[in-house]
């Protein structure tokens, strides 16, 4: 049984290839990380917690069956993590269910929804609404252990919420409960144990720091602008002790880390290569990359080797220079180009990469998107270990940019079509055209065809059979995990 019981879903990563005149998609998962987080500000505090992951893959049976098993009067606290997986859970949420959970529960059981991005305030969802005690909407370390302290500890710290939803309150996270205000007690680290039925050959993820140095105006994590030197020395022999309980509990040595930017400091850099170099195994690591930052940092480019490093995305969004200023990144295209070759010309294996490019962004016109076409292939064709994608220009209620959130200003009108860029006179219908059309030529330049973001999944030359058989093999271990969460 579970004091705190934390329901998710995985993190799914889409990869594309050509498919005749169409683009297919693939998918496998990985673990979500804000559930292991939140398992750890449990631990920390004393109190035990249960995740139940693919929980929208079970049947209404199993989802029965499993309450039973991890729900009785010492749970307190129900949350659901809904980042990834908000509408998933839509069709299991019925009152029935929420009946249940407050039966077997503790007489004051909580009922929590959360998320870094949540989903729910788009699901209209009576069921939800008459049930749900919290919305927590964010990064949810701190507003979380306010919570377990009152509840299991007595304490008499609020949670003040920024507005109520039908009987829920709703705490804004990033905005009242910022976890760097409390930082001392808190850490970065994500808690796996053997109740997560982990198996040698998965993959895992990390969180190294949270926050970006360029505080950029268009950024969604301009908020968490706190990484300086010295934000990585006291983590250091954690993520050592981490990387290396994991290996002799579980076989570990492959991680996605889900830092915003992995090269956004040197000293971080440096820290990572320590610890590496101290392990008795050799770690390898996906990261999220941004070659600007290591354009006047050439000696950073040596540390991604010995970093672990084998595994890397990164965005140029688009080869034009008031594109580029929109997201705070240099106009100097060829020398983030030469980023990316000196990466390749210091890996000590071979490294593998993914970029994109977004069309329709606010100053594309027809001719500029032909130049960014041009330029991209001729990108993947120069470097045989890079993949790449274009992606459309979507106006959605989750986007976090400036030309999102103020379509208007930049010429964007919503039509029951699409979007239309009054300004260019480029229309949504006409650019997602183009990018299948174009994404169709793109993942045919070469015989691997696929985007391979998951890359510590898939190694090697890539053949779409085998990765077929590797998606299939997932399948299999989400159905393991699924047998163990009904026996064990």
């Amino acid at each position: 049984m579970s004091q705190v019981l934390l329901i998710t879903n995985r993190a799914v990563s889409y990869e594309m290839y050509a498919n005749g005149n169409e683009v297919s998609m693939l998918s496998l998962d990985d673990r979500a990380p804000g559930v292991h987080r939140i398992k750890h500000v449990a631990y920390r505090l004393g109190v035990e917690s249960k995740i139940i992951d693919h929980f929208s893959s079970l049947t209404r049976e199993q989802v029965i069956e499993v309450i039973h098993r991890h729900v009785d009067k010492d749970t307190k606290i129900v949350g659901f993590s809904s980042t990834f997986s908000g509408k998933g859970f839509m069709p299991i949420l019925t009152q029935e269910f929420f009946d249940l959970l407050r039966s077997l529960g503790h007489p004051d059981l909580k009922i929590v929804f959360g998320g870094n991005h949540p989903k729910w305030e788009f699901i209209p969802n009576e069921v939800l609404l008459d049930n749900v005690d919290y919305f927590f909407k964010g990064f949810a370390e701190r507003a979380f252990s306010i919570l377990i302290e009152r509840l299991f500890h007595g304490s008499t710290k609020s949670l003040f919420p920024s507005s109520t939803l039908r009987k829920a309150k709703i705490i804004e996270c990033d905005k009242d409960y910022r976890f760097e205000e409390d930082v001392a007690n808190l850490d970065y680290r994500l808690a796996y144990d053997d109740s997560d039925f982990i198996e040698p050959d998965e993959m895992l993820t990390l969180e190294i720091s949270r926050g970006c140095i360029l505080n950029c105006k268009y950024c969604k994590d301009a908020d968490y602008n706190r990484k300086k030197s010295s934000d990585f020395v006291d983590i250091e022999e954690n993520l050592r002790n981490v990387l290396l309980l994991n290996y002799e509990k579980f076989g570990t040595t492959k991680y996605s880390i889900c830092d915003s930017m992995v090269n956004d400091n040197v000293a971080k850099l440096e820290m990572m290569s320590r610890v590496v170099g101290s392990l008795p195994f050799a770690p390898e690591f996906f990261v999220y990359v941004r070659p600007d930052m290591s354009i006047t940092k050439p000696e950073s480019l040596d540390l991604f080797a010995s970093s672990g490093f084998t595994s890397m995305a990164f965005s140029f969004g688009s080869f034009i220079p008031e594109n580029r200023r929109l997201a705070a990144r240099s106009n100097h295209t060829d020398k983030a180009i030469d980023v990316i070759v000196g990466i390749n010309q210091r890996a000590k294996t071979q490294v593998s990469m993914s970029t994109g490019l977004v069309a329709g962004l606010p100053f594309d016109t027809k001719e500029t998107l032909l130049a960014n076409q041009r330029q991209l292939v001729e990108l993947v064709k120069a470097n045989p270990n890079l993949t790449a994608i274009w992606s459309p220009h979507v106006l959605t209620p989750f986007g976090s940019f400036d030309y999102q959130v103020n379509a208007e200003i930049y010429g964007y009108a919503k039509t029951p079509q699409g979007w239309v860029n009054n300004t260019t006179g480029l229309t949504e219908s006409y650019i997602k055209g183009l990018v299948k059309e174009f994404n169709i030529e793109l993942l045919s330049t070469r015989a691997e065809m696929l985007t391979n973001v998951n890359f510590l999944k898939y190694k090697g030359p890539c053949d779409l059979n085998k990765f077929r058989e590797i998606a299939a093999q997932e399948k299999s271990r989400k159905e393991r995990y699924i047998a163990k969460l009904l026996t064990r």
